[in-house]
């Protein structure tokens, strides 16, 4: 039977990455494994549910962006509960609970991070925004280690947004799932459906051409993905074929 590796067991390494010793590789592959790729987007469910929110200047306020800071650089239970003191405030609640409920999950601790995303999801619950509200909730189901029932919610969600007119917002959501998808397939165990996943991300992102169809998606809006996952002259397009060359010796 094959058994499924732990999202942060996932092969990261290989003799190239070595030769090159780039801890790098291994940071942002865990990170997309986590599924803390998600935030980014939480992001932008956040900017609709604090669209319309004023944050006063009083003091409390000051005070407030002062232990969130402490709490950034220090997450432990101590400068959370300092946190979490100054949050009895709505206005405040929109302002943290994303980017709180963020350092929990990169944490891991998905029981101390749940509040958060659950106030964070009923805020935005009203808004016509499912795709992106499916792309985050599906995040504490990785953080949780369910990595099948993550990959199912991801492929599902990859086959609504093709059935949909593209936007540079909505193209970016498709880059980042592509991403989830292939890490989740490689934490399965899955090497020829992880393989088929690298490649749908290079054909979508314009980095390969078929002569008989062309991506409906924007390259720059998978260049910008690209480009959070690259550090002076590695990219993500060198991990890309990294694997495909470790997943080739496989198959």
């Amino acid at each position: 039977m094959k058994k499924e590796k732990s999202l942060e067991q996932l092969d990261h390494s290989s003799p190239w990455l070595e030769d090159h010793a780039i801890p790098w590789i291994s940071q942002y592959g865990k990170m997309l494994a986590l599924g803390i790729a998600a935030l980014f987007v939480l992001c932008i469910v956040l900017l609709y549910s604090g669209a319309n929110s004023s944050y006063n200047a009083a003091a409390s306020y000051v005070k407030a962006e002062q232990a969130f800071q402490k709490f950034q650089d220090s997450p432990n239970k101590e400068t959370l509960q300092t946190v979490n003191s100054y949050l009895a405030q709505s206005d405040l609640q929109t302002k943290y609970d994303g980017s709180i409920a963020e350092t929990l999950l990169i944490q891991k601790n998905l029981q101390a991070a749940q509040p958060y995303v659950d106030r964070t999801f009923q805020r935005v619950s009203s808004f016509q925004i499912p795709e992106y509200l499916s792309f985050a909730k599906t995040t504490p189901v990785i953080i949780s280690d369910q990595p099948k029932t993550a990959l199912k919610e991801a492929v599902t969600l990859k086959e609504t947004l093709l059935t949909q007119p593209t936007d540079s917002s909505k193209d970016i959501l498709f880059a980042f799932n592509l991403l989830r998808i292939a890490f989740l397939e490689q934490a399965i165990g899955s090497p020829q459906d992880e393989l088929m996943a690298w490649q749908e991300w290079k054909f979508y992102a314009g980095w390969e051409h078929s002569d008989a169809k062309t991506s409906p998606f924007s390259p720059n809006a998978f260049a910008a993905v690209a480009q959070h996952f690259s550090e002076q002259q590695l990219t993500l397009a060198d991990y890309i074929t990294d694997r495909e060359r470790q997943l080739g010796k496989k198959l």
